[in-house]
């Protein structure tokens, strides 16, 4: 398989100096003028190192998270290692997901991930987010300040190092700032002398920034990298970002100022006219550079392949921005997160499903005919003639399918077992009572075991990628790659679809695009093979807005946006509302009139084919919804940004907390 080039390099040095300040003043960050403008391939290692600095979320390492992901901060899934609290020494560890994160107490946790500012690991993987993106634009600013006087360098090899910086920039800027709000411009290096006491800008003012910086990536930026560059910034990457950027920058959250936060507001009538033109930019100009190589949404028959991909195509086709991190460990990434411990046989961190997508996202999932069909504390509700609720997940869209899997669902083999469809050592997911992943003795006093929810992501793995009781020397992993994606294609289409609605109302195009709100809307799903939007939801902005919103959480779902989304729509508050565990899971029971060989821990040869598929629809259970009380949301109107670190505070007065902290 092919490798960019940075993934391999010898970096000039080991380590990034530890940083106390924001600014970073330090002149040199341990490295000597000499050593960094030597030549092309010096320069290019020092600025390679941005690229440790992005924040994979799909790798099990990400933020030293121990397994658990931002989704979870969400309403996307419960996570079973929140109830195991360990011993180290004689100190009880804190659970950071929910003892933290979950529970709302956020200030002067400085060395929590996802809000922490503190960070002596900050070129790693497991190093925080804030403190690394602080880092990538310190790194950034030294190459847009010194490149162009480099004798040395082409007037290529410049514009190559400019555009990636303009690049990094903007993203790492715009990475913090969806966090914390608007923060002071940072488009310079700091010299010791410098008192960095600026005021704040606005969000507004600070996204005005990252798209002047992706205006200037676009420029020099190349189309397409040659093969052994794969994985570096691109055209497309900063058309997606500019047209990200001023999405979020049109939202509601983000148009509050920095003295309030108010309830709700509307989006930014001439910012969200202005996404919608830079969403359209993005997609004409994939759409025109087919050509060059393809970036266009992958259809139903590919869907899988957009997050895991034979290897000899290295990146998924609609993978716009994206972390090249397809190399060794991606396997303990796939076991840590998505499986159980009997897909795997393994133990400890290696054999327990780090997350559980929760009912809440699986009620998202309409039928294929477009209806909402939802599991409700009185049972399932849908208004769809065609739907049973003796199969409640029979002909619903198809991205479920991809997606998670059901319970009685066959995934592949059990432990290193090999054979046919017909194997007596096929794996289910057995979630009723008897069944083998129901309850594990030794976990939590709920007695679910790692499944609370009774459901596991499916969107990360393939079937052969359980067969792991050999661990790491399992060459089952080793069948497909995944890189961790950013921005990719079909984003951009519900980028579009979303500024289109609120700019325009759901059906006109008054720019001639040549796509309404409602036909971008339809783009996406129909590629898939999911019935367009039911006409009942296309008739005012208000409807469409939540039928977009819903194709978000499901187009999207587990990665890295759902969390994002609710905070600058601003509807946090209303999710987690009134009920102090509002993460749901069902209950799985076996129907009395099930046949023989469901009841059991997995089914046995004698199965046929009908009753898997039945299972995998739900034709013999009975489900109930259940309330996962091991997971709590505390959310207030403060937490719809982060804090600022109290010593940033105190060390520059212009620099105002957020409201509430």
């Amino acid at each position: 398989m092919k490798k960019a080039i940075y993934i391999s390099i010898a970096t000039i040095a080991s380590g990034l100096v530890s940083c106390q300040e924001y600014l970073d003043k330090r002149p040199d960050l341990g490295f000597t003028e000499e050593i960094v403008y030597n030549d092309f391939q010096s320069v290019r290692g020092y600025f390679d190192r941005v690229y440790n600095l992005l924040d994979d979320y799909r790798k099990h390492t990400s933020q030293n998270m121990r397994g658990y992901k931002i989704g979870e901060m969400s309403d996307e899934g419960a996570n079973v290692f929140k109830q195991n609290r360990h011993q180290q020494g004689l100190q009880w560890q804190v659970v950071e997901m929910s003892e933290v994160l979950n529970a709302g107490l956020w200030l002067g946790r400085d060395n929590v991930a996802e809000i922490g500012w503190n960070d002596g690991n900050v070129d790693q993987n497991y190093g925080k987010v804030i403190p690394k993106c602080f880092y990538g634009i310190r790194i950034s600013n030294r190459i847009l300040a010194n490149v162009p006087s480099i004798a040395q360098l082409t007037e290529i090899q410049k514009s190559q190092l400019m555009g990636q910086a303009y690049f990094f920039r903007g993203w790492f800027y715009f990475e913090i700032i969806r966090r914390v709000g608007g923060m002071p411009l940072l488009d310079m290096l700091y010299n010791s002398d410098d008192t960095g006491d600026m005021p704040r800008l606005t969000y507004a003012e600070s996204s005005d920034w990252i798209i002047e910086n992706m205006n200037q990536a676009i420029l020099l930026l190349p189309d397409k990298w040659e093969d052994l560059q794969t994985g570096r910034p691109t055209k497309s990457s900063a058309y997606a970002l500019k047209s990200m950027a001023q999405l979020y920058a049109a939202s509601p959250l983000m148009r509050n100022d920095l003295t309030e936060t108010r309830q709700y507001t509307e989006y930014d009538p001439e910012r969200v006219q202005l996404a919608a033109e830079y969403a359209w930019d993005c997609l004409k100009y994939i759409e025109n550079n087919k050509g060059i190589y393809d970036q266009t949404m992958m259809p139903g028959n590919q869907y899988a392949h957009i997050f895991y991909h034979p290897k000899n195509q290295f990146v998924s086709q609609e993978s716009l921005w994206y972390i090249n991190s397809c190399g060794a460990g991606r396997e303990e990434d796939v076991a840590v997160l998505w499986q159980s411990r009997y897909m795997t046989n393994r133990a400890g961190n290696m054999g327990t499903a780090n997350f559980s997508p929760s009912q809440n996202m699986i009620n998202k999932f309409e039928t294929i005919d477009g209806y909402p069909a939802e599991l409700t504390a009185t049972g399932w509700e849908c208004d769809d003639p065609a739907f049973s609720a003796d199969e409640p997940y029979k002909n619903r869209d198809p991205r479920l399918y991809h997606s998670i899997l059901l319970p009685g669902e066959r995934f592949g083999t059990r432990q290193s077992a090999v054979g046919s469809a017909e194997d007596a050592n096929a794996w289910y997911l057995s979630v009723w009572p008897g069944g083998q992943e129901h309850t594990i003795v030794g976990n939590n006093e709920g007695g679910r075991g790692d499944i609370l929810s009774r459901y596991l992501c499916k969107k990360y793995q393939w079937p052969e990628s359980n067969n792991g009781a050999s661990g790491n020397n399992n060459p089952n992993y080793s069948l497909y790659a995944f890189n961790g994606i950013l921005i990719r294609t079909t984003q951009v289409w519900l980028d579009y679809a979303e500024a289109m609605n609120e700019a325009y109302g759901p059906a006109a195009d008054p720019e001639g695009y040549g796509y309404s709100a409602v036909d971008a809307l339809n783009e996406v799903r129909r590629r898939v093979g999911q019935g367009e939007v039911r006409s009942e939801y296309t008739g005012t902005k208000e409807a469409l807005r939540e039928r977009i919103r819903n194709e978000r959480a499901v187009e999207l779902m587990f990665e890295n946006h759902r969390w994002f989304d609710i905070r600058r729509w601003m509807i946090a508050e209303q999710l987690f509302a009134g009920d102090p565990n509002p993460i749901k899971g069902t209950v799985v029971a076996i129907r009395p009139d099930a046949p023989p060989t469901v009841n059991s821990q997995w089914f046995p040869p004698g199965a046929t084919v009908e009753d898997r598929e039945s299972a995998r629809y739900g034709k013999y259970f009975n489900y109930a919804l259940n309330t996962i009380t091991e997971e709590i949301r505390v959310f207030e109107r403060r937490h719809y940004w982060y804090p600022i670190r109290n010593d940033e505070i105190n060390r520059y007065p212009s620099i105002r907390q957020n409201p509430g902290w």
